[in-house]
């Protein structure tokens, strides 16, 4: 039997739809530690393994045209696990900005459209070798699955 793991929640992460763990037959629950790479990582194993969220396709649109997501990026290539998770779908990455809550008469001036998306979402897992995992409404349940996998990668 694993001992319960404990999950850090990098104190940066204000979104108050970021993920809290509760204490289960696996998991201790969640602290909150500034993380300096990613927004979630396990207590012990903050060096070994790294998780992103991203919690709308528009924030993630922004991300990629951002120099300091690339600079997260190129840190996260030093975390032997790596995953960004997109709690969205990919319907709405290539339908963006449909559907976000950028008003409609600013939509149709904006450049930054679905297909570029696509092309940069590609470009970035190519280069960074970073698996970028579409999660919708799952993202949490995704995380707690990698963190136990990890666990039982290195203790069983």
């Amino acid at each position: 039997m694993l001992e319960p793991y404990t999950i850090i929640r990098d104190t940066r992460e204000k979104d108050d739809k970021g993920w809290i763990f509760k204490s289960s037959k696996y998991c201790a629950g969640t602290i909150e530690e500034k993380l300096d790479t990613g927004d979630y990582s396990l207590y012990g194993w903050a060096q070994h393994l790294c998780i992103e969220r991203k919690g709308s396709v528009a924030e993630f649109a922004k991300n990629l045209v951002e120099d300091r997501f690339l600079r997260e990026l190129d840190r996260m290539l030093d975390y032997p696990w790596r995953y960004v998770l997109l709690e969205f779908e990919l319907s709405d990455l290539l339908e963006f900005p449909k559907g976000t809550d950028i008003p409609k008469r600013r939509q149709r001036f904006m450049k930054l459209r679905g297909p570029f998306l696509l092309k940069t979402f590609i470009e970035i897992q190519q280069k960074y070798k970073i698996p970028m995992l579409f999660c919708g409404d799952k993202g949490q349940e995704v995380c707690s699955s990698i963190c136990k996998r990890f666990i039982e990668a290195h203790n069983g």
